[in-house]
């Protein structure tokens, strides 16, 4: 759908001693980047009546694009992990030109500087902002955005002729009080005001959970060349239980875990669960920590937790941080 681009990872770029297979790896994570791949995996057309005024909009949207070619930019609210990703592509597919580009950042992933640096570039480099002209700019987790860089953003973007589509986590009280506070710019409050959106999360759209669930899984299932069958009556009376998924993201992540066990038809939730959220657990802080040399602080806030709770994580599952930096000095 269109020119696809979202910003790497601060720390991603690829060093002199990387093997063949590394760089191959993240030649390919970038690949699936550029295609929009971990934006639509959350593309879901909800049934739901808390969805409903969403779902209205979207059409109202069409239907305005289609007769006057307007794209207006929007602001996305809820809590995190409620699939906002899935919301901001579907926004982009109805009221985008068919090859307008589409820039994708997750800003909880960059400090202060480095975020800056990626969107505006340097005096060698063109940042995303070249990339989005006359496309979408998606801003994810936009509340962490300094002012600073909010203002010239916004200068930025008009000039280039940038539609905007800001995803704020928690309420949208907050972004009232963050602008009467002064910690967001008039400008951006301005552009985004009048298209607000505001999505439940999944505990408050349980009729979603189902459909969800069997759309994520045949996906994790075809990728994997593998054929979704169905859930068992026992799986789906769980997955909608009081021990089922909380967000969005984590039906996510437990239907592609689903997909990569062979005991799909012995193995019921509760033990899938917590064998399989172990693992995935574990692999996921080792992850991080690689990608950031063993740094906690940086890990914690890539994971979006505090940092008391990403060391209980660590002694939970005898992660060391230390031999990561050792591991990173070692590379050197």
């Amino acid at each position: 759908m269109g020119q696809v681009v979202q910003a790497l990872p601060f720390g991603e770029v690829g060093s002199e001693e990387e093997s063949s297979e590394q760089k191959l790896q993240r030649l390919q994570a970038r690949l699936e980047r550029a295609e929009g791949v971990s934006e639509d995996r959350f593309w879901f057309v909800s049934q739901a009546r808390s969805m409903q005024s969403i779902e209205e909009t979207l059409l109202q949207m069409k239907l305005e694009f289609v007769k006057q070619g307007h794209s207006p930019c929007v602001w996305l609210f809820g809590v995190s992990g409620n699939g906002v990703e899935g919301i901001a592509r579907r926004v982009y597919g109805v009221s985008s030109e068919k090859f307008a580009p589409w820039i994708a950042v997750n800003c909880l992933e960059y400090t202060k500087e480095s975020l800056a640096g990626v969107l505006f570039g340097s005096e060698r480099t063109g940042g995303l902002l070249e990339l989005a002209r006359n496309g979408t700019l998606f801003l994810n987790h936009m509340q962490v955005v300094d002012l600073s860089v909010q203002k010239k953003l916004m200068l930025l973007a008009q000039n280039k002729g940038i539609r905007w589509i800001g995803a704020w986590d928690g309420a949208r009280e907050e972004l009232e009080s963050r602008f009467a506070s002064g910690m967001l710019s008039r400008e951006i409050y301005d552009a985004l005001k009048p298209m607000i959106l505001e999505i439940p999360s999944l505990k408050e759209r349980p009729e979603d959970i189902l459909p969800m669930a069997r759309q994520f899984a045949e996906k994790s299932f075809q990728a994997h060349g593998l054929l979704f069958e169905g859930f068992s009556s026992y799986w789906e009376d769980e997955l909608q239980g009081p021990l089922g998924p909380s967000s969005v993201e984590s039906l996510a992540h437990q239907m592609e875990a689903l997909a990569l066990t062979s005991e799909i038809s012995a193995l019921g939730y509760r033990a899938f669960k917590k064998t399989f959220s172990h693992a995935f657990e574990t692999k996921y802080l080792a992850e991080l920590l690689t990608k950031t040399g063993g740094n906690v602080s940086q890990s914690a806030r890539l994971a979006e937790i505090d940092r008391s709770n990403f060391l209980r994580l660590l002694r939970k599952h005898h992660l060391k941080s230390e031999a990561f930096r050792k591991n990173k000095q070692d590379s050197k």
